[in-house]
């Protein structure tokens, strides 16, 4: 695995990109925390460096599919096992898995 030194070991410590929501910055920042004995290095390591179960970068323009066969397109946010968030305008964001996942941009 990749190693990023650099990276914070604490999340007040790291800059969120502006466009991920609130809800979702602290739904990664409890799992990934020190109550779970995490850090924002090991989440960064693992998700979005590690292509951890197949997760795209953190910022990558993906599309994907609803149980109900929509295809919503959006910027993807690795949370954890093969689990990330789609973020679309504004501060709405769908959970996703990288099943049923395409990449179409790396980054924003």
């Amino acid at each position: 695995m990749v190693q990023a030194s650099w990276m914070p070991t604490k999340w007040k410590d790291f800059v969120w990109p502006s466009w991920v929501p609130r809800e979702v910055r602290d739904e990664i920042e409890s799992f990934w925390g020190p109550g779970n004995h995490r850090t924002p290095r090991e989440w960064y390591e693992m998700t979005v460096m590690g292509s951890y179960n197949n997760q795209p970068p953190l910022g990558a323009e993906v599309i994907i599919k609803t149980i109900d066969g929509e295809e919503i397109r959006g910027l993807w946010v690795p949370a954890w096992n093969n689990m990330g968030r789609v973020v679309l305008e504004g501060d709405i964001h769908v959970i996703a898995n990288t099943i049923e996942i395409k990449l179409l941009k790396m980054s924003r």
